[in-house]
């Protein structure tokens, strides 16, 4: 083919790979040069000095020839990797359904029609015992050969491609319901070859048959089966001796488990112990019991309808308890030549050669296993009328999954079906038959878990029906395994206290799965050693303690055990080291210390309830001192102060100069109306447009943020608790009020507010009495030196400050630690100033609620840290007009429940108080479905805040 060219793109770091030849048999040499000697003459090869150089070994083919294979695995290291798509069998399989004639083609030499690029032949080059040559067409074992071949096949059949005629690499396949259809479109599939320079291999093809071998299946009018070959081989396998024996055996039957029933059930038998690391092989009479029973589920595979979407679809579904399965099948008319048309097969094996188990495993004598399937005395296949199987699929649980309840189990398989077959049943009406009717109460379930929920969004994709079936129709033997069977503990008294008996016979069924423990359950098992109610325990080696019961790590036993002494009212949700030593106290299992750690830091009511036993958060960062006089001003209201004055009053305005630390008094009223509140917003918005300034507010319930203020806010009280006699009347002190706060010296700038600010004191009566105010200087001094004598008064005080600001950071920083937090935490806020709770005890309110997102930052613009947040707070607080900036002081970190603790006890929390009613926070919304009623109306499944997700609701739109 002359329009494609394959080439050999090596990566840039690349190192030249020649390698020496292998040791060639006297056959193999003999072949060797016949083939030199033949691609010599066809110029597929031409001897070369290329520094690249592969060895040349032999491959024997099906029919037993010899096929010359060059080791390329060096340059294949360094060659860029090629993306070109290939071809999936089993959507290849779906396009056939309804046909009946079928020809397969075989190319000859079909990689040897590309020819490779003339500057990467050198690369291509190989080494023999006959010489050095490199290739000028596309050889076998190149990484990006099958890629280049694939597309290549892809551009001769373009527009015909999946019409009438399947490619896989040199494997085609033409397909047709009618002889004559079929014979137009062989005509044009090999013109097209022709045309390209591609030829066929006689011997490989088959013309217009009934059935062909395609991709290792049979292909045929009736479906698809199993290829011969490949049975026989599986019929004929040896017991494994060992695991690398089993891995070879479980491979070659794991290509076909889409036609055996309950594949996942033997897979799980032979593997679920003997191909566990660390483990010693141990070919036990269960193993061999599901490798006969494999052997035959294969010998006796029923033949695999095509899927016809004109047809109605089934699903008949089972769950066990560690593995699931389903049937894909649809419903096919009796052929009207026979009753019961059949497949041709091969004889089956004889029982000698069908399971050949060694001396040292002897034959058990378990039942049976039913299979669904007819044979006939000669080896064929009853291919039933009715309900035809279109594919199997089954799978073993997740150990999380086995904790699952049977109806959930039931459940999980639909979904699973619904997953893996999702490019037949999407779009496709279907019948979901079951032998557990939960599946049709699911779909209606009122309250689902979030799991659930997400089952129901995803059938929710799909439209099908239900039906249940009674009985277990698709259960295979191995689900109801003799060695489930555990015996029941009899009580003998009812007086006697003890433990009931399925949690007994959860910890006895749970060791063979526990990493942690099987080995040790299963040599206690060998029957050597007597066990105590077959449970496993741990005595210390001093012999001082009392045996521990060693608790397997499935099924959430640990959680449950970690609960038992935390989560429960006499527990007391005691902190880590009283449930670590209550919990050592009874069970054991590795690792225990940091799993009741991270269980009891995960724990909600403790983080909500407990006190913080560490420094305060945020370290204290001092605000940037102003650089001059009334830059920068603090102001703060106090009040109401009642009853009201009478001119009005009932609030006092304190303004602060950062500064100079001279501080305003002024009288003015607290209670404001509505629309004066908009009014004031307006004139303080246009009023710093005006003067362009900036105005920061503290966070909330954190007055420390404006320590300055609050400090004046302090002494000012105390002065006129002092002064005033008339509460009354104590807008009338204000003004002395403000002259004595402003005549003292700052401890900050080491000079009174007054002096830093205007050079002089306002005098007072006393004053009269100094020298200097009976014999007052009227000379007015020098500008220059009244400017020099207040820019030293500045600097003064701008020195004090810093130093004094050094200071206080120093002194308080000793006794606080800086904060985790950042954007995008959950964290908790401090409750004590909201009322979030209805009748509640403040004494015993919660401390912190939350979970809330820090949306952003606000602290100041100097600070390497922030130390106050915007948190994200519910529709409810936003609406009362709860401020959402919060001091780090006020927060603690959110350690959200992680899945390994899945199974812990909830602690539902009480209503909020809302415009005096009690109202529940929602989670999310997790789905919706619309009422039969008439007039039909949505309704919205609701997951609440903190309650267990089985506890979702639906709810119309007007509860929400």
């Amino acid at each position: 083919m002359r329009d494609v060219e394959h080439s050999i793109q090596l990566v840039s770091d690349y190192r030249v790979h020649h390698q020496a030849r292998y040791r060639l048999s006297i056959p193999e040499a003999t072949e060797l040069k016949r083939h030199l000697e033949e691609l010599l003459r066809l110029g597929f090869i031409k001897p070369c000095n290329s520094p690249w150089g592969a060895p040349v070994l032999f491959a024997r083919k099906a029919e037993g020839t010899l096929c010359l294979c060059i080791d390329y695995l060096g340059l294949n290291r360094y060659t860029v990797k090629n993306s070109y798509p290939m071809p999936r069998s089993d959507e290849l399989f779906d396009r056939l359904a309804g046909n009946r004639f079928f020809t397969k083609i075989d190319l000859r030499s079909g990689y040897h029609q590309i020819r490779v690029a003339t500057a990467d032949q050198p690369n291509a080059a190989f080494r023999s015992r006959f010489g050095h040559y490199e290739f000028t067409v596309m050889s076998f074992g190149l990484t990006n050969a099958p890629a280049t071949f694939q597309r290549a096949m892809n551009d001769i059949f373009k527009g015909i491609l999946e019409q009438y005629v399947l490619v896989y690499l040199d494997d085609i396949l033409v397909y047709s319901r009618t002889l004559e259809e079929h014979l137009r479109y062989l005509r044009d599939v090999l013109d097209r070859l022709r045309g390209h320079g591609f030829y066929a291999k006689l011997s490989k093809c088959r013309f217009a048959h009934h059935n062909v071998d395609f991709l290792g299946h049979y292909v045929s009018d009736q479906g698809l089966h199993m290829d011969d070959a490949k049975i026989t081989a599986i019929a004929e396998w040896l017991v494994p001796a060992s695991a690398m024996q089993l891995r070879s055996f479980v491979g070659l039957t794991s290509y076909y488990s889409n036609f055996i029933q309950g594949y996942a059930r033997y897979f799980y038998v032979l593997t679920s112990t003997l191909l566990r690391k660390n483990l010693p092989w141990a070919w036990t009479p269960l193993h061999e019991v599901a490798f006969r029973a494999l052997k035959k589920a294969v010998i006796c595979a029923p033949v695999i309808h095509l899927l016809n979407f004109d047809r109605p679809l089934f699903l008949t579904t089972d769950a066990s308890h560690f593995v699931v399965g389903v049937v894909l099948s649809q419903i096919f008319p009796l052929s009207p030549d026979s009753s019961h048309p059949r497949i041709p097969r091969f004889p089956p094996p004889t029982p000698t050669t069908a399971s050949r188990p060694t001396s040292t495993h002897p034959a058990t004598n378990e039942p049976s296993i039913d299979y669904s399937p007819n044979i006939a005395e000669d080896g064929t296949v009853e291919s039933r009328s009715g309900d035809c199987p279109i594919a199997f699929y089954s799978r073993q649980l997740l150990p999380v999954e086995i904790n699952y309840t049977a109806d959930e189990r039931e459940v999980l398989t639909v979904v699973y079906a619904a997953r893996h077959w999702r490019h037949y049943l999407h779009g496709t009406p279907f019948m979901a038959r079951t032998d557990n009717s939960v599946v049709q109460a699911f779909l209606t379930k009122a309250k689902l878990t979030p799991r659930q929920a997400r089952w129901w969004r995803d059938l929710s994709g799909f439209s099908f029906t239900t039906e249940h079936i009674k009985g277990n129709r698709v259960a295979n033997a191995l689900s109801q395994r003799p060695d489930h069977d555990l015996e029941q503990i009899q009580l003998s008294s009812i007086s006697v206290t003890t433990v009931h008996h399925s949690v007994i016979d959860e910890f006895r069924t749970q060791y063979r799965y526990c990493l942690d423990y099987r080995d040790i359950h299963a040599t206690l098992r060998t029957g050597k050693t007597v066990m105590d109610n077959s449970l496993v325990y741990w005595h210390s080696s001093q012999g001082t303690r009392e045996p521990r019961i060693c608790v397997p790590s499935t099924v959430q036993l640990r959680v449950r055990a970690v609960a038992e002494f935390h989560d429960q009212a006499a527990a007391g949700h005691m902190g880590f080291h009283k449930t670590l030593a209550r919990v050592s106290s009874l069970y054991v299992w590795p690792k225990r210390k940091h799993f009741v750690k991270d269980y009891v830091a995960e724990c909600l009511t403790c983080q909500e309830v407990n006190s913080a036993n560490h420094l305060p958060y945020g370290l204290l960062q001092s605000l940037p001192i102003p650089k001059g006089r009334w830059q920068s001003i603090s102001m703060d209201f106090i009040g109401p102060l009642r009853p009201l004055t009478p001119r009005g009053h009932d609030a006092i305005l304190v303004v602060v100069d950062r500064f100079t630390k001279r501080a305003r008094f002024v009288p003015c009223r607290y209670a404001i109306s509505a629309r004066e509140v908009a009014d004031i917003v307006r004139f303080w918005r246009r009023l710093h447009e005006v003067y362009g300034t900036r105005l920061r507010v503290s966070t909330s319930y954190h007055p420390q943020i404006d320590g300055q203020t609050e400090i004046t806010n302090r002494t000012l009280g105390d002065i006129l608790r002092k002064i005033v006699r008339d509460d009354q009347q104590w807008d009338l002190y204000l003004a002395h009020a403000e002259i004595a706060y402003n005549h003292v010296v700052s401890p900050a700038t080491r000079m009174s507010p007054y002096y830093c600010d205007i050079d002089y004191h306002p005098r007072v009566p006393a004053d009269f009495f100094r020298p200097s105010q009976m014999h007052p200087d009227t000379s007015c001094p020098a500008l220059d030196d009244w400017v020099a004598h207040m820019t030293s008064i500045m600097k003064t005080a701008h020195a004090q400050l810093a130093a004094s600001q050094t200071r206080m950071v120093a002194r308080a920083n000793r006794s606080r630690m800086n904060h985790p937090f950042k954007v995008g935490d959950d964290v908790l806020i401090d409750i004590r100033h909201l009322q979030l709770e209805a009748d509640t005890l403040r004494k015993f309110r919660r401390r912190f609620f939350g979970p809330c997102r820090i949306l952003q930052d606000v602290g100041s613009d100097t600070t390497s840290s922030p130390i106050s947040f915007r948190v994200k707070l519910p529709d409810y607080l936003r609406q009362a007009r709860v401020h959402d900036v919060y001091h780090v002081l006020l927060l603690r970190p959110y350690h959200r429940p992680s899945e390994r603790f899945a199974g812990r006890p909830y602690e539902r929390p009480p209503p909020i108080m809302v415009d005096g009613h009690e109202e529940f926070l929602v989670s999310d919304i997790i789905g919706r479905r619309v009422t039969d009623d008439n007039p039909p109306h949505i309704e919205y499944l609701v997951r609440w805040k903190g309650y267990p997700d089985e506890e979702a609701t639906l709810e119309p739109l007007e509860h929400l």
